[in-house]
């Protein structure tokens, strides 16, 4: 059962870091919610159209801007503490459009990750991500989140059934499938939301439930759920994100706090540097910065 689990849970994070990279950024409701206790199917992704747009500008994505966090996870087991970057330094065309290219540096303490975005009127989207395997280009092309941000409202982001999960969880040499289901809420606004980087007012509360079950040929299938609240300052973008993911009574608890942001050139915790060459610098109009501040254990 031990090794189960185990498999389980890796399985499970990195489902949750294909679909919500930039839940971050972007898990927003409205636009087209309604009571999604009672919707089954998940919003059709369809692009370019007329809409509110993000009013709020909670949602700032520009090639240059960068997040830095802090991050925590906990369970029975133990603690750790990890560090964490979000950076969107391109664009890739994908079916037609410019979609943003974020790369996460340790998601959920799990490793690299890139996801391709595209904003428009009405909400942002997802169009794929570097894993290219039965994951990836399966969990892809769908609404991350929706405008515009109304308290209450929620929509079905991902629900698909029989998917193929691309490995062989109970060594029968047969690959698994599972089913998933994604709601995103937005739970209302908040003052004096306090962070690493500082205090913010005016902070979006935004959460999704996800249900996962793994079906497995030899074994009773496993369902795992999952709570994810994210937090948001106009014109900053993302605060703070955590993530609760239960298997068989099991609990994994995941904190990640803004440090330091560089967005839209306004920038907190990170000091500039010129004519210098270190090492993770970010080249902003011929100033460099770096994260001594942030992370004094930085060499």
């Amino acid at each position: 059962m031990n090794g189960i689990y185990s498999l389980t849970n890796k399985h499970f994070l990195k489902l949750i870091i294909s679909i919500g990279i930039f839940f971050l950024l972007s898990a927003c409701g409205g636009g087209g919610g309604g009571d999604s206790d009672t919707q089954s199917d998940e919003l059709p992704l369809e692009l370019g159209l007329d809409g509110p747009g993000d009013t709020g500008g909670y949602f700032p994505l520009e090639v240059g801007n960068l997040w830095v966090f802090r991050g925590t996870s906990s369970s029975s087991s133990g603690s750790f503490d990890y560090h964490n970057t979000i950076s969107i330094n391109k664009t890739k065309n994908i079916d037609g459009f410019d979609a943003l290219v974020l790369e996460e540096t340790n998601s959920y303490g799990e490793g690299v990750f890139e996801s391709y975005i595209f904003k428009d009127l009405n909400g942002i989207a997802n169009l794929g991500s570097s894993d290219e395997g039965a994951l990836g280009v399966q969990i892809s092309k769908y609404w991350e989140g929706r405008f515009p941000l109304v308290v209450g409202e929620s929509f079905v982001q991902l629900y698909r059934t029989g998917l193929n999960l691309g490995e062989d969880l109970d060594g029968d040499n047969i690959n698994d499938s599972f089913d998933i289901r994604s709601v995103v809420k937005v739970i209302g606004f908040t003052d004096n939301k306090e962070v690493p980087v500082g205090i913010f007012n005016n902070v979006v509360h935004i959460r999704r439930n996800l249900n996962l079950d793994f079906i497995l040929s030899d074994q009773p299938d496993k369902s795992v759920t999952a709570q994810e609240d994210a937090y948001f300052a106009a014109d900053i973008g993302f605060l703070e994100r955590s993530l609760s993911v239960t298997i068989d009574g099991v609990t994994e608890n995941f904190l990640e706090q803004l440090a330091a942001y560089l967005v839209n050139g306004q920038s907190a915790g990170l000091n500039p540097v010129t004519n210098s060459v270190i090492a993770d610098q970010v080249d902003l109009e011929e100033e460099v910065y770096y994260l001594f501040d942030v992370f004094s254990e930085t060499d």
